[in-house]
């Protein structure tokens, strides 16, 4: 389960049915409603390894828009175990598949859990 505490000191964990929790994001923006910033490391990163992500919401006439931009890969040797023994191409194509997965998965979540506009209509029904 990954969890997120908000705000500009926040930080983002993945926590496992063990009991273990492991830090693997550490919010550097945060400006609610419009965007927010983190490093993000996977626990195999060392040290000095480190990418951002940056979340932007953008309103648009059928709601809102996201946009994530996940940086900073050219900075792990082409032989890192986060790229699963891809090149660069491979491996950005796949990440960008996981993230638009994520998105996808977030908007099925959003969709759920908004009420009924006041007029009937719900936004499952147009999407």
């Amino acid at each position: 389960t990954l969890e997120l505490t908000p705000g500009p000191a926040g930080r983002l964990v993945e926590r496992y049915p063990d009991g273990d929790i492991v830090e693997i994001g550490r919010v550097n923006a945060w400006d609610p409603p419009r965007r927010f910033a983190m490093e993000w490391r996977l626990p195999i990163f060392a040290a000095d390894e480190v990418t951002h992500v940056e979340v932007e919401f953008r309103p648009v006439d059928t709601g809102c828009r996201v946009e994530v931009r996940h940086s900073g890969w050219s900075h792990l040797r082409p032989d890192h175990p986060a790229r699963h023994g891809l090149d660069d191409r491979q491996f950005l194509t796949s990440h960008g598949r996981l993230w638009s997965e994520l998105l996808s998965s977030l908007r099925d979540i959003a969709v759920r859990l908004t009420p009924l506009h006041s007029h009937g209509e719900s936004h499952e029904s147009r999407t």
